[in-house]
């Protein structure tokens, strides 16, 4: 059973929210740019199922104040870890505590951040072992390894040796735009896999390519279940990009 592309949607709005400038990476390769096809928004929003309570609850989490963000997320956790306890085969099921794990990455801070992360790669590797295909899981992990590459050396040494998050010692660029090219291929509905793609392009210098992901992004239309706040930075990232032609 495939899960649904508006929950995924929500679901990886949720990790490791800063992404740098794209000027802070290497030289930019300046690659030009043949128009694509636009998006179809209409197709795309055809595909839209409607919410669930539990993925409304998601979503109201991640505005909120850390702090009551944190106490949230905890309690929904206990209850998506039961429902993904009694449906062991159950992808979206599974899907879900990925998703409310990736929410918590986020909010938390030190050594809980870690263990979270810790256990949200061992939920990512579950799902995609049920479904090799699944676009939020793809794009989950990805933005793990972007998020580790985007640390510095201190930070990274940090996190991935004392605070104890030994399973993002793998992370790589490499990996990380495979992950989400691999989303963007499996879900091209979703705008948010476009702009996490369109960042790791620009971190590793791949102008060209970054300002067409980031563009179809903005061409899939209001429609789209967009966090405001991925929405505002894709704006700035494409803005960035644009001024460094």
């Amino acid at each position: 059973m495939k899960t649904s592309t508006w929950m995924k949607a929500i679901a990886v709005g949720a990790l490791f929210r800063p992404v740098p400038a794209a000027g802070q990476t290497t030289q930019f390769q300046v690659v030009a740019l043949a128009p694509e096809p636009a998006l179809t928004a209409t197709r795309c929003l055809a595909q839209r199922p409607r919410r669930s309570p539990t993925w409304d609850a998601l979503g109201q989490a991640l505005i909120l104040d850390k702090d009551v963000a944190k106490a949230r997320l905890g309690e929904l956790e206990d209850s998506v870890s039961a429902l993904a306890a009694a449906r062991a085969d159950d992808v979206d099921a599974q899907f879900l505590l990925a998703a409310v794990l990736g929410a918590r990455a986020e909010v938390e801070g030190g050594r809980t951040k870690m263990k979270v992360a810790e256990k949200l790669i061992a939920q990512l590797d579950s799902v995609l072992a049920m479904d090799p295909e699944h676009g939020g899981a793809l794009d989950l992990m990805g933005r793990l390894h972007a998020a580790v590459m985007r640390m510095d050396w201190l930070k990274r040494t940090i996190a991935t040796r004392i605070l104890g998050g030994a399973a993002l010692r793998a992370a790589s660029w490499d990996r990380a735009e495979h992950l989400l090219e691999s989303a963007v291929a499996v879900e091209p509905c979703v705008g948010d896999h476009y702009y996490e793609l369109a960042a790791v392009y620009a971190n590793r210098g791949k102008r060209g390519l970054a300002l067409d992901e980031i563009a179809k992004f903005f061409e899939l239309g209001p429609s789209a279940d967009w966090d405001p706040r991925v929405y505002g930075r894709a704006t700035t990232l494409m803005e960035e990009l644009h001024r460094g032609s």
